[in-house]
């Protein structure tokens, strides 16, 4: 919720990221109860990474005209090496910095058969999920694009009964 919250003036955007959508884990894990395939196996389910300023571009291009400030400037390394002399979690950060990493998810697609969602549009609907979670602020103009509450109240404790 940082992120949407405008928390930190700056991030550092030279981290990258493996990305999948949460209701592709969820698939996964049903089709690997099926999957005759899947027994005994680890099977990877990632779709994509990307670079955190890029996440930080797509939220703000989606969210800044809804009363948002979402920062999109980069820290500057030096600031972050400061930092990770301070912070456990900064200095995790800080040895990210721009190191990537490459999945394979052939396993996921062949096994499971499950090609993934768009990483970019699974960002989006997270960040309303957030809001509508009150896990980020409601901003005066959020237009909410929640389809699925019909008229049931949305709360994390409604979430963890299923």
């Amino acid at each position: 919720s940082s992120g949407i919250n405008a928390e930190w003036p700056l991030r550092p955007g030279k981290i990258f990221l493996p990305t999948v959508d949460v209701r592709d884990v969820a698939d996964a894990h049903i089709s690997a109860l099926t999957a005759t395939d899947a027994a005994g196996k680890r099977i990877i389910v990632h779709s994509k990474n990307m670079w955190l300023k890029d996440i930080a571009m797509l939220v703000h291009d989606n969210f800044a005209d809804q009363g948002y400030k979402i920062h999109t400037r980069d820290m500057p390394d030096w600031a972050l090496a400061i930092a990770a002399k301070m912070s456990k979690s900064a200095r995790f950060i800080s040895n990210s910095i721009g190191k990537s990493i490459t999945y394979d998810n052939t396993k996921m697609n062949t096994i499971l058969g499950i090609e993934g969602r768009e990483v970019g549009q699974a960002i989006i609907d997270m960040c309303y999920s957030m809001v509508e979670l009150k896990l980020a602020s409601k901003k005066g103009k959020y237009v909410s694009n929640v389809t699925y509450l019909d008229d049931t109240e949305l709360s994390f404790d409604n979430i963890l009964m299923f």
